[in-house]
This record gives structure tokens, sequence and C-alpha cells, in this order.
């Protein structure tokens, strides 16, 4: 961008937003069927939803599985989007899975588990309550609680 000031040309500083780290960890999204506004797939909700809420914290991840499929909760990944809430009423799906979430986050320590709705968030506080557990430090219960943690752990390793 120039700007002509008394027939001289001066080049004018344009702050540039820091580039985004790209993070070669294995994410899985596990996300109910019900996708939101026009979105036609789990890979899109992923994209528009939470691709976006990461770069806001100048976080993006190379290696993701977008997936409806709850036979991803045995496969191992270093972080996993969860996002049941759509499917929250009149069934126990939501209920049920997060039990599992909450199973494998006690079980598997070193990795991060994120809810990323607020039903979602809800659900896992109900089923923290139930099992009169205090909430472990690998589940985070929004997407920027977690962007905040896992910036701090990954400056760390550097």
């Amino acid at each position: 961008m120039t700007k002509i000031v008394d027939s001289k040309v001066h080049k004018l500083k344009v702050p540039t937003k820091p580039k985004i780290t790209a993070y070669p960890h294995k994410v899985i999204y596990f996300a109910d069927p019900m996708f939101c506004l026009d979105i036609q797939t789990v890979e899109e909700e992923y994209t528009q939803m939470i691709a976006p809420e990461l770069a806001n914290f100048d976080i993006e991840f190379l290696n993701i599985k977008s997936t409806t499929d709850s036979m991803v909760l045995d496969e191992f990944c270093d972080v996993f989007f969860f996002d049941y809430g759509g499917m929250s009423l009149g069934n126990s799906l939501l209920e049920s899975f997060t039990r599992y979430v909450l199973r494998f986050a006690l079980d598997f320590p070193n990795r991060y588990y994120v809810m990323v709705s607020r039903f979602t968030e809800l659900a896992m506080k109900e089923a923290l309550e139930d099992f009169g557990k205090d909430k472990p430090y690998n589940i985070f219960l929004t997407i920027e609680s977690f962007c905040k943690v896992f910036k701090q752990l990954e400056k760390g390793k550097v």
C-alpha cells in the first residue's frame, strides 16, 4: 500500500496477522449427523465451525478425521473434538457417548478431549456429577479453554 505525500511515495506499514501454526497432531472430530446451517457433511462442519475458532488462536491441525461413526471412539488420536449436541433430544446417545469420552479421558490422560457445543458441555458436566468426579485436566468444556492450554503446552515443547 502506498501513500503520496508532497509528490513523494512513502510505504505504509500494514500490520500483519501472525502466521497460523500448523500442528501434526492426529485429530478426530466426532459429531452427530444433525448438521447446522447449510452444512452437508461432517468435514464441512469442521471446516466452517471448528477450524475458524482454532484459527483465532493461530492453531491449525493437519491430520483431521471428521466422522459421525461412533467406532471412532476406539481410535487413537491426540485431540478429540466431541459435538453431539444436535442429538440430545429424544434419545440417550449424547449421554452414552459423553460417558465413553469421560472414561477414555481418564484412561488416556495424554489425549485432549474438547466439548464443542453448549449441549455437549452440559452433558459432560452432568456425567461428571453422576460419577462424582472432578473434571480431568485433559477434558475441555470449550474450544477456547482448550486453545489457551494447548498453546501454552506446545510453546513449552519448542
